[in-house]
């Protein structure tokens, strides 16, 4: 969810800058160019992993959750605690 955030505003802020009658980016191809350049540029060509933790709202339970991905071997794993019981998956 923090990636999804993180993305998120990076895309807000290339679109913010860009006011009309500006020379901002014309076509879709240079807006997503402008976005990638804002999210990390060239460290996106080689991601490796990544690791997210957060909080979560489930039945009306509130927990956490903590998810490991390894993007070379293409495996994950996860662990969400809800009301003290810990739930665990991943491949």
């Amino acid at each position: 969810m923090q990636m999804k955030n993180a993305i998120f505003l990076a895309a807000m802020g290339v679109v913010s800058a860009c006011e009309p009658g500006t020379s901002g980016p014309q076509t879709g191809s240079d807006y997503v160019s402008a976005l990638r350049l804002a999210s990390g540029g060239m460290a996106l060509d080689t991601p490796e992993g990544f690791h997210e933790t957060g909080t979560i709202e489930r039945d009306g339970a509130m927990g956490t959750y903590e998810t490991w991905g390894d993007m070379r071997a293409l495996r994950s794993a996860s662990a969400v605690t809800i009301a003290g019981a810990t739930f665990r998956n991943g491949f």
